[in-house]
């Protein structure tokens, strides 16, 4: 197995223990991965060792360590490679952090300079229609939550499975109403 797949399964692993919510674990993989993308020389290392600083916000902000969170989204963005400088993954787990710690200004202010970003992009409905859910449901703004769904429905009935699709996006809503009582 080369370097970048060697990286690309590591990486996978990393994601299935933050779905599980397994953040301690998933913390220490991070930390272990990205020790061997610095000792190793291969064509990938910029937006894995950017991967794992997200990864490790991600984590820390889901264990309420929210000091530790921004520490990696800062070297996140210290080390991202993109040419033009903007990363919307970034911002926008940046602004959950904030949404987290209860700086809700901070966060909208992210989420909107994201979802400026996202509307220049193609094919990013389903991105654009959850970050203006945020940004309605911290506003407490029900047209925009209300226009976020639209969003969504449109870009669903695009797709192969509407029903399935449709059905994701419900119980992300249901899961998102229920994280923020």
């Amino acid at each position: 197995m080369d370097d970048v797949d060697y990286f690309t399964n590591a990486t996978i692993n990393i994601k299935m223990l933050e779905k599980d919510k397994e953040y301690k674990e998933c913390i220490e993989r991070t930390k272990l991965l990205l020790q061997e993308i610095k000792l190793t020389q291969y064509s990938n290392k910029k937006p894995d060792e950017w991967f794992c600083y997200i990864e490790l916000a991600r984590c820390y902000k889901n264990i309420n360590q929210y000091d530790k969170a921004l520490k990696y989204i800062k070297q996140a963005e210290q080390n991202y490679w993109d040419d033009y400088g903007f990363d919307y993954m970034g911002i926008t787990c940046k602004a959950s952090i904030y949404e987290a710690m209860g700086n809700i200004d901070d966060a909208i202010l992210l989420y909107r300079q994201c979802l400026e970003y996202i509307k220049t992009i193609p094919n990013m409905e389903r991105v654009e229609a959850s970050t203006m859910f945020n940004i309605g449901y911290l506003s407490r703004n029900p047209f925009i939550m209300n226009r976020a769904i639209n969003i969504y429905k449109t870009y669903c009935k695009n797709t192969w499975n509407y029903k399935k699709t449709l059905n994701d996006m419900e119980d992300y809503l249901k899961e998102i109403l229920a994280s923020k009582n």
